[in-house]
């Protein structure tokens, strides 16, 4: 998800860490959509229904991470740690 538009001073930090959480998921062959905020009504009302401004966010339903912690995204997408080669998901 991309940054408010409201906040363009910091897109290019909102940009990085999106990138790396994007990266983290692709590494670990996690399936996800990526949505841009900026560009997608739907998506900014998807996010704005979590109760969340800031991304990167990661969301499953009703449940999110933000996506500047890859160590709390691990979690959330059932990984033991950033730094294992896969994921090892929980039942």
């Amino acid at each position: 998800m991309g940054a408010p538009a409201n906040n363009s001073r910091c897109l290019p930090n909102r940009v990085k860490q999106l990138s790396r959480a994007k990266e983290f998921l692709s590494r670990k062959k996690i399936d996800f959509v990526a949505i841009d905020v900026l560009n997608d009504p739907q998506g900014r009302e998807r996010l704005l229904k979590l109760g969340v401004a800031n991304v990167p966010v990661v969301a499953k339903g009703e449940q999110f991470v933000f996506g500047q912690n890859l160590e709390d995204v691990a979690e959330f997408v059932g990984c033991r740690a950033p730094a294992t080669s896969r994921c090892h998901r929980k039942n």
